[in-house]
């Protein structure tokens, strides 16, 4: 861990699960090796949710900067069409009943007949697909502010572990 102050915040969090977890431990548990594996997965927490913050806030900078229109999105209405077209019949699903009809994950795996887990793995491959698809259309200047977007929708499909 690189930074200070995160290094900091995963020390705390660990003795606070100390102090949550204390009575809990058996007696002979061998207390570095707890606080090892206490801080490790605190540590890899921290990390991956500061990575998702830096890229959020990469995308909305890319977003602002572009200062998308209405005229640019008329350009861009097609793309994601044809995005959307190209995905298979319950990918397209997935991408629909989560975007547009803001289903959570759990509501998502409960209509395609899968786990949340298998959902949200469907719903990050035809994200990734749509991606793609328009990644291979980025010669028009058009198409460049979608890829943002689906790059959001992208990260909101990973999430933070949680039910969203």
């Amino acid at each position: 861990m690189r930074s200070p102050q995160l290094a900091e915040e995963v020390a705390q969090s660990t003795f606070l699960k100390l102090a949550q977890h204390a009575r809990q431990l058996a007696p002979d548990t061998i207390l570095s090796g707890w606080l090892y594996q206490v801080t490790r997965r605190l540590a890899s927490d921290v990390v991956r949710r500061e990575a998702r913050r830096q890229m959020r806030e990469q995308i909305a900078t890319e977003m602002n900067a572009m200062n998308a229109t209405a005229a640019d999105w008329t350009h861009i209405d097609p793309l994601l069409d044809e995005a959307m077209h190209a995905l298979d019949e319950t990918d397209r699903a997935a991408v629909l009943l989560r975007y547009f009809e803001n289903k959570t994950l759990r509501e998502l795996g409960q209509a395609l007949g899968a786990s949340e887990n298998a959902a949200q793995k469907r719903l990050t491959r035809a994200v990734n697909a749509c991606h793609c698809h328009l990644q291979l259309a980025e010669g028009d200047r058009k198409s460049k502010l979608a890829v943002p977007c689906l790059t959001y929708m992208a990260l909101q499909c990973i999430g933070t572990g949680h039910e969203t």
